[in-house]
C-alpha cells in the first residue's frame, strides 16, 4: 500500500505552499478505527518522523513522533491546542477544523479535510491548509 498527500498551505499574506508526496504505508482497520502508518520524508519537510493517521468517521487525529513530534485532531467544527517539537524547540499550536470528510474501505480510500492552524504568539502565521490523503495499492 501506499499513502499519497496532497496539501496545499495558504498563509495569511496569500503565500501558497505546495505538497505532493508519495510514501510506503501500512493500512489497517482496529478498534472500529481506520489507521495510516508511514514514514515522512523530503517532500513534507519532516525527515525522521513517523506519522500515525486515526480516522474515526469525520476526525482524524494525527500523531507523529521523531524529530517531529505532535499530536492533533481535526474535526470539522471544533477547535484545539497542541504542541509540535521541533529541532528548534516546541511551540504551541492552535488548530481550527473547518471540514473533514472520509470515505476508506479494505482496498484504500480518500480522507480530505481543511482546517486552520495558528502558532501561539505569531498572530500573521495563520494559515488555511487544504489535504488530500489517498491510499491505494
Amino acid at each position: 500500500m501506499k499513502v499519497i498527500i496532497k496539501s496545499r498551505t495558504e498563509l495569511k499574506n496569500g503565500e501558497i505552499n505546495i505538497i505532493d508526496a508519495e510514501a510506503p504505508c501500512k493500512y489497517c482497520f482496529k478498534n472500529g478505527h481506520w489507521y495510516i502508518m508511514y514514514k515522512e520524508n523530503e517532500e513534507t519537510g519532516l525527515v525522521d518522523t513517523d506519522t500515525v493517521l486515526k480516522i474515526e468517521g469525520n476526525r482524524v487525529s494525527i500523531i507523529r513522533t521523531g524529530l517531529c513530534g505532535s499530536r492533533m485532531t481535526v474535526e470539522g467544527g471544533c477547535s484545539g491546542s497542541f504542541s509540535y517539537a521541533t529541532g528548534a524547540g516546541t511551540f504551541t499550536v492552535n488548530v481550527e477544523g473547518i471540514w473533514v470528510r472520509s470515505l476508506l474501505g479494505e482496498a484504500g480510500g480518500i480522507i480530505e479535510m481543511k482546517y486552520k492552524v495558528g502558532f501561539e504568539g505569531t498572530e500573521d502565521f495563520d494559515q488555511y491548509i487544504d489535504m488530500k490523503i489517498e491510499v491505494k495499492e
